[in-house]
């Protein structure tokens, strides 16, 4: 008989994973803020677009992998905006600019700031935005309430 539960020792070895992958989430964060930064304040260089369509690509698939599906749907809304431009090499007009910015800023701004430290008991303390399913021990992306 086949058991639908991953092994104790698997799903440890996961959520290790996904502890990881949470931990990057500012810098991985920061960095596209950064790279629309630089991008809007080139003059749109091409190549500048490429690499930010790709680490947003990147975000996209990866962060609902580790339980991040809220974060991941942003990313992906983000992607497809950029992957007009980038693929037609048409620069947007002002406005389509301002809205992947605001989505931009968005996802940095949502655990960009946070620190990741661990508590008495040794485990890591959440990330804002983040939290741990009581059901399941897993660590999910939350709304951060302002």
């Amino acid at each position: 008989m086949l058991m639908n539960t991953p092994k104790p020792d698997i799903q440890a070895k996961l959520q290790a994973l996904r502890e990881a992958y949470a931990r990057q989430l500012p810098s991985k964060l920061q960095s596209l803020v950064q790279a629309w930064k630089m991008l809007t304040e080139n003059n749109w260089n091409w190549d500048n677009a490429a690499e930010l369509y790709r680490e947003l690509h990147t975000l996209a698939g990866s962060a609902p992998t580790f339980g991040f599906a809220e974060l991941g749907q942003q990313a992906n809304a983000a992607e497809q905006l950029l992957k007009i431009w980038v693929t037609e090499q048409v620069a947007p007009e002002v406005e389509p600019r301002q809205q992947l910015g605001i989505m931009l800023e968005k996802l940095g701004a949502e655990l960009a700031p946070a620190r990741y430290t661990s508590t008495s008991d040794g485990d890591p303390a959440p990330l804002p935005g983040i939290k741990k399913d009581s059901r399941t021990g897993l660590l999910k992306h939350t709304k951060i309430k302002k």
